[in-house]
């Protein structure tokens, strides 16, 4: 399972798709891109449904041609 992700950078919006989420990070799949730099912070949303949203902030820490993992500040709870 995946889902969307939306990272809110200063003058864009990049998409992309979570393949792998646990309580402290995350693996999203994006376009390759310059726009995430390794040890910088960014907001994301990742949409779970039409009516659950995760925001969170998450440190970028390491990037490849397309795949991004990121750890978050917040663990992420799972119910």
């Amino acid at each position: 399972m995946s889902w969307p992700v939306r990272f809110l950078l200063d003058d864009t919006r990049l998409l992309g798709r979570a393949l792998d989420v646990s309580e402290e990070g995350l693996c999203v799949l994006t376009a390759p891109t310059d726009a995430l730099k390794q040890g910088r912070s960014y907001h994301l949303l990742m949409v779970l449904s039409r009516s659950q949203t995760i925001s969170c902030t998450a440190e970028v820490r390491h990037v490849t041609d397309g795949l991004v993992g990121l750890r978050t500040q917040e663990r992420f709870r799972f119910t």
